[in-house]
């Protein structure tokens, strides 16, 4: 039985911190990332928490679907989904 491959797109929005004379937003779109780039892009915000705590930001993770509006997900990645409290059922 093949598992189902997942694919998520990232779109984050940052901000400066406030009372920053820097008042630059940036938008970054990370499009098409499988599971292992999905683990290794949070292990990156993990051990660069610096990088989280200068501004604000806003994470957005999109999932992407089948043409049959269904999606499919590795059973590691609904795993991993969990700690952010999202169902299975999902």
């Amino acid at each position: 039985m093949d598992l189902p491959t997942t694919l998520v797109d990232f779109l984050e929005v940052y901000t400066s911190a406030p009372g920053s004379d820097d008042a630059d937003t940036q938008v970054v779109l990370r499009p098409g990332c499988d599971h292992d780039a999905l683990l290794q892009h949070f292990d990156r915000i993990r051990s660069n928490p610096s990088d989280s705590t200068n501004g604000s930001i806003l994470r957005v993770i999109f999932i992407e679907s089948k043409p049959d509006h269904t999606a499919h997900l590795h059973p590691h990645t609904v795993k991993w989904m969990s700690q952010f409290g999202v169902s299975s059922i999902f």
